[in-house]
């Protein structure tokens, strides 16, 4: 009897012990998944105070689905009364719901001090920008993609947000839980069906706000009166923010109302800034997004093309940014989209993207929207618009014609015919005089010029140069991005942007004569050309390897 009388006594006083976490999961968090090892490792830190009879262990199990994963205990060392303690158990990144249980102990006795359900490995991303971002439900439900696997942490809400993990919630708006948004969650279940890893959300848009709305406050970057330090701090306090795979941005639509119209110069300068504090706070990024926005959202298209425009370049300049149109869907409203024909589509289209640029995936023809890579005078009668991906499918839309406008030249569009990539135009006069096209499209219904295999729509641009042909491999994909050219006197000098590099590098006439051909330039962060003794006209500078060229005009006058 006094045995056991002992033995209770022991327990309670265990059971007495204080334990204090300064690391500790949260029910339901997603951690970063290692992309080398395809798991994540979980700290449990803190401290354990003696109150009667001293713990002599902690100890950690992992359960996967319930049942017994792993177990790690580490002895108590004490100075005084109190004993540090850091375990690091791992879980692996799979669609398993992870369950971690702390135990202090003595002996053969254990007191459960702490118990964190329903923790999972997996990858982060950020949606930005405003109304199409947030991309509530306006016409159908999203919710068909929920998942206990797909998880916010809090919500977007101005007020405040919750400091708990949700279950991602398609439909919401920014101040629901967990709000996700449309084509957010669309994205986020192919990346679960496919990749079969959890996936962790921050959706931050804002509705009706400039893009001055999204930037930061340099003296203060958690100044929680920006929209910025809101997303930041929700993205920091869930533990996230150097493991942000990738941002995504939908926003203009606000920078073409006539209050607040923004040029194309001045759109790309505020983007670029911003996406260079993205870079900062969130390091691990590895690519951004954006979308081309449309027509509408009671903005006037001359304001609309300055901002697509913009979008447009910034894809082109930055070697880190990619564009996905949205110029093939119905708007419901002439500003946002229904859930079938719309949102579950942008989500599809980033996916594929993704798919390439982060998990591996073999590149896929018809999964970048048409781009227009250069506008040629090819006739009198004729311009051929020369589409970026050589092996995509073309086809032009029913009339998109009506569409295009010309400056320079009075001219009418009276016959399209698609070869391939080249989209030619002929007209019902002559097009000497014609210096830019500009394809405005409209909203409501499907805009797009042209669409692809997989129903991409064009991305739209406005005044783009009409040149004489270019007789220099047409066949040949331009991916890589602009370089800066400094010009002086007749010197030329070409700075590559953002650290690239290239194998090869010369100078071509429009006829593809070699006419300056660098050797030795892959460790080359710059190359210079003088041609004060050659005849004027244009030049073009190509850069590239065996596979990926670019073409960057240069005017020798």
């Amino acid at each position: 009897m006094r045995a056991l009388y002992f033995s209770i006594l022991l327990f309670i006083q265990i059971g007495m012990s204080q334990i204090t976490f300064t690391s500790i999961p949260q029910n339901m968090q997603i951690y970063p998944r290692n992309p080398q090892t395809d798991s994540a490792k979980i700290v449990i830190e803190g401290t354990v105070t003696s109150k009667g009879v001293v713990s002599d262990k902690i100890t950690v199990k992992t359960y996967r689905d319930n049942n017994l994963f792993s177990t790690l205990s580490e002895d108590l060392a004490y100075t005084g009364q109190t004993a540090a303690f850091k375990l690091t158990p791992q879980i692996k990144a799979e669609l398993a719901h992870y369950k971690i249980e702390v135990y202090t102990g003595s002996g053969t006795y254990e007191t459960l001090e702490k118990t964190v359900d329903s923790i999972a490995a997996g990858d982060a991303f950020i949606i930005q920008g405003q109304s199409n971002a947030e991309a509530r439900k306006f016409d159908g439900s999203a919710n068909e993609n929920q998942n206990s696997f797909i998880r916010v942490y809090g919500s977007g809400d101005p007020g405040g947000s919750s400091q708990k993990w949700f279950v991602a919630d398609g439909d919401g708006t920014m101040v629901t839980n967990g709000s996700a948004g449309q084509w957010g969650i669309r994205m986020a279940r192919q990346i679960l069906d496919n990749q079969k890893i959890p996936v962790a959300l921050f959706n931050g848009a804002h509705g009706a706000k400039t893009i001055q709305f999204f930037a930061r406050n340099d003296n203060d970057t958690l100044d929680q009166e920006t929209n910025y330090g809101r997303l930041l701090k929700r993205v920091q306090e869930a533990g996230l923010q150097n493991h942000i795979r990738a941002l995504i941005w939908h926003q203009g639509e606000s920078n073409a109302d006539e209050n607040f119209k923004a040029t194309t110069a001045e759109y790309k300068t505020m983007w670029t800034t911003l996406h260079q504090d993205w870079l900062i706070d969130y390091p691990s990024i590895e690519k951004t997004y954006i979308f081309q926005i449309r027509n509408g959202c009671y903005a006037s298209i001359e304001n609309i093309l300055q901002v697509k425009e913009a979008l447009r370049q910034l894809a082109l300049e930055t070697t880190d940014v990619e564009i996905m149109s949205t110029s093939a869907y119905m708007q419901n409203n002439n500003c946002h989209f229904p859930y079938e024909v719309g949102y579950k589509h942008f989500g599809d289209n980033i996916y594929r993207l993704l798919n390439r640029d982060l998990y591996g995936a073999e590149t896929e023809n018809d999964i970048e929207p048409p781009m227009v890579l250069r506008v040629e005078r090819t006739g009198n009668r004729e311009i051929t618009l020369v589409m970026d991906n050589a092996d995509d499918s073309y086809t032009w839309d029913t009339e998109a014609e009506k569409e295009l406008s010309f400056v320079g030249a009075s001219v009418q569009v009276t016959s399209v015919t698609v070869e391939g990539r080249l989209i030619k135009l002929g007209f019902s006069g002559d097009v000497e005089g014609v210096t830019s096209i500009t394809f405005r499209g409209h909203q409501g219904t499907p805009a797009p010029m042209v669409t692809n295999a997989n129903g991409i729509g064009s991305v739209h641009f406005n005044e783009f140069p009409v040149i004489d042909p270019v007789a220099v491999e047409h066949d040949l994909k331009s991916t890589l991005k602009p370089i800066t050219v400094h010009h002086n006197g007749g010197n030329f000098r070409f700075v590559f942007t953002q650290g690239q590099r290239f194998r090869m590098a010369r100078i071509v006439t429009v006829n593809g004569e070699v006419v300056k051909d660098f050797e030795n330039i892959e460790d080359s962060e710059e190359l210079e050309w003088n041609a004060r003794s050659k005849s004027t006209g244009v030049y073009y500078l190509q850069v590239g390897d065996k596979t990926k060229h670019l073409l960057l005009p240069v005017v020798v006058y």
